[in-house]
């Protein structure tokens, strides 16, 4: 297989498993608007937007962090430990201030 054809497969996967959330939420707005309230509409539309905006905060851009420290410091194995405990301490703790904050 040629370089571009596993680019090609590769960005053919990434949009299509990119838009397919939101081809499944046009899809089913229909049956939303049939089935429930405007109210509970409401409550939906308000429980995925902070869904996203928390999705958002948790990350933070840390896997992108850890893929560029990764590949400069792969062959210093401690140095890689060091780095994914410290990246998984912060996402769990700004994941619990989240919950926290969200909760209240």
């Amino acid at each position: 297989m040629s370089p571009y054809k596993g680019l090609l497969k590769s960005t053919t996967i990434y949009i299509v498993l990119g838009c397919l959330p939101m081809g499944i939420n046009f899809l089913l707005l229909p049956v939303f608007s049939e089935k429930l309230s405007e109210a509970e509409y409401g409550i939906l539309t308000l429980a995925s937007l902070f869904v996203g905006i928390a999705t958002i905060l948790v990350g933070l851009g840390l896997e992108g962090a850890f893929s560029r420290y990764y590949y400069q410091y792969y062959k210093q194995p401690k140095l890689v430990d060091s780095l994914l405990s410290t990246l998984i301490l912060a996402i769990g703790l700004i994941a619990t201030v989240l919950g926290v904050i969200l909760h209240f």
